[in-house]
């Protein structure tokens, strides 16, 4: 089982940089240690800002 590891703002945003930049996600997963879902959960939340997504959120359930 793996440790859970913390990684800071940065270096996310290096790692989301390097995959709009080209660089292929198995590669990035593979040079730096990741987990796939960890990659592409800091791909979409550099989509999809947190204050955007709870905006959504709240819209729905006002349209409900």
């Amino acid at each position: 089982m793996r440790n859970r590891r913390t990684f800071t703002v940065e270096f996310k945003a290096q790692m989301v940089k390097l995959y709009e930049n080209g660089k292929p996600r198995k590669d990035i997963i593979r040079e730096y240690d990741l987990t796939p879902s960890a990659l592409d959960k800091w791909i979409k939340q550099k989509k999809h800002p947190v204050h955007l997504r709870k905006r959504t959120i709240v819209l729905q359930k006002k349209m409900n």
